[in-house]
């Protein structure tokens, strides 16, 4: 079998609609391009496209031309960011993909491995030196995003970046203070302290007890099933998703102690029961269940009195009638209150004719003025570390939280086809939340599915 073949075959599987076959496409070459032109896709909101035109392109064009002597244009595209991915499927094939386009975090990956995305640490411009020396400028988790390990053909593991983060964002605590103060005497019966937001999980299921009453409809505590959702407590035990059998071969980890003390963790949430005013129930609504008032629905019913969100909520949710929003960090675990991690990436394609300016663009949209500028004008989370304590948040103080749960936070696993890991482990995950499964054999079987459907493919690359 030709390796060509073989690649579209593990393609195929991984992610069940060829998406991954980039490489396998002929992304080589773009005759509308041309080396003093970088065509950028990019998928902004119309507020931030308007900022990042009057940011990034003309500037840019005048930094590039003081710097080099050479004449640069940037050409914008707005392209809608969900269902980006097929776009570039069939861009790729027909040969006119961007020279630079933002893509979803999860997506880094399939073009990696596409081979359709250039190892910037490979170009002139890099400056040479490990791929991972520009990380400490960075957020951790954001930059990790790009920064990936992929198998050769030999079988050797190499590791090069792909990308640079352009926007991040995590989890945190969201909590309304108003029903914390109503139910004060409750939590401070149970020790806790109703000014504060639990520091950890431990502290975490006692506020969500205290804050039950059934009686009115309203939990302590609403959560989502899926993978993503369910990474902070992961990472917060420190299970691993992924790790190497003694072949080199990855393996999914989700059996390990660490990662059922978690899960299990999660389903009591919803499991154990207990007595309110003679009535049964859980300290988690059942957010999670399929026609259930989702968590942030109810939140702003103050209907939960706790949920984990991100900062695309922040705004609709202080805006709630009844919500006195507060924001706390991840509680703590045995190894840390650790979020998960979402957002953006900008990549080069492999058939840009002028790769050295496309990186530097890259580096001038994420450098430490650009970042301060725009985290600033837009309240969002920059995705450079150094900038953090130099935004003014005096108008959104609730982004000091996430810019200090930002920098503990941990990328999601770096699998090509992240969708489909979702779409595993998810049936499993609710299997175990339901009781029709014990958290162990839920993991298990999450665990051998990951393997069979997306691991064993990637190994035989």
């Amino acid at each position: 079998m030709t390796l060509k073949r073989l690649r579209a075959l593990t393609a195929a599987a991984i992610l069940g609609t060829g998406a991954l076959i980039f490489g396998l496409a002929g992304c080589t070459g773009y005759t509308e391009s041309s080396g003093d032109v970088l065509n950028v896709w990019e998928s902004y909101n119309n507020e931030e496209h308007r900022v990042f035109d009057e940011m990034a392109r003309q500037p840019f064009e005048a930094w590039y031309r003081q710097k080099t002597g050479k004449p640069i244009r940037i050409v914008l595209g707005r392209v809608p960011f969900d269902g980006l991915l097929p776009k570039l499927k069939t861009a790729c094939q027909t040969r006119t993909t961007p020279d630079i386009c933002r893509v979803d975090v999860a997506h880094v990956v399939q073009l990696a491995y596409g081979k359709a995305i250039v190892p910037l640490d490979t170009l002139q411009a890099f400056g040479g030196g490990a791929p991972e020396k520009l990380r400490g400028e960075y957020v951790p988790a954001a930059y990790d995003s790009c920064l990936l390990e992929l198998k050769q053909p030999g079988g050797q593991w190499v590791k090069h970046l792909y990308g640079l983060p352009d926007q991040t964002n995590c989890l945190c605590l969201f909590y309304n203070k108003r029903l914390f103060r109503e139910n004060a005497d409750r939590l401070r019966k149970a020790g806790l302290d109703p000014e504060a937001p639990p520091a950890t999980w431990e502290q975490f299921k006692a506020y969500a007890r205290a804050l039950t009453l059934p009686a009115v409809s309203q939990f302590g505590f609403a959560m989502d099933n899926s993978l993503w959702w369910t990474l902070p407590y992961l990472n917060s035990w420190g299970a691993t998703f992924l790790g190497r059998d003694g072949a080199g071969n990855l393996v999914c980890t989700l059996t390990e102690k660490a990662a059922v003390e978690a899960f299990k963790y999660k389903v009591g949430l919803y499991r154990e029961r207990f007595q309110v005013d003679g009535v049964e129930t859980s300290a988690e609504a059942g957010a999670w269940i399929p026609g259930a008032v989702d968590p942030t629905q109810g939140f702003a019913n103050s209907n939960y009195a706790m949920i984990f969100s991100g900062p695309w909520n922040l705004e609709n949710l202080k805006l709630a009638k009844g919500v006195e929003l507060g924001v706390g960090l991840v509680p703590q675990g045995p190894k840390g209150g650790v979020s998960t991690t979402g957002g953006s990436n900008l990549v080069v394609f492999r058939h840009c004719k002028n790769q050295e300016a496309a990186f530097e663009f890259l580096r001038f949209v994420t450098s430490a003025e650009f970042q301060l500028k725009w985290a600033s004008r837009l309240g969002q989370i920059p995705v450079r570390a150094d900038v953090m304590d130099k935004v003014d948040l005096k108008d959104r103080p609730e982004l000091k939280v996430f810019y200090k749960q930002m920098l503990s936070a941990q990328a999601r696993p770096a699998v090509p086809g992240y969708d489909r890991l979702e779409e595993l482990v998810n049936p499993e995950l609710e299997l175990g939340l339901k009781g029709q499964r014990t958290p162990e054999e839920a993991l298990t079987a999450a665990a051998k599915i990951v393997q069979q459907q997306v691991l064993s493919a990637v190994n035989e690359l």
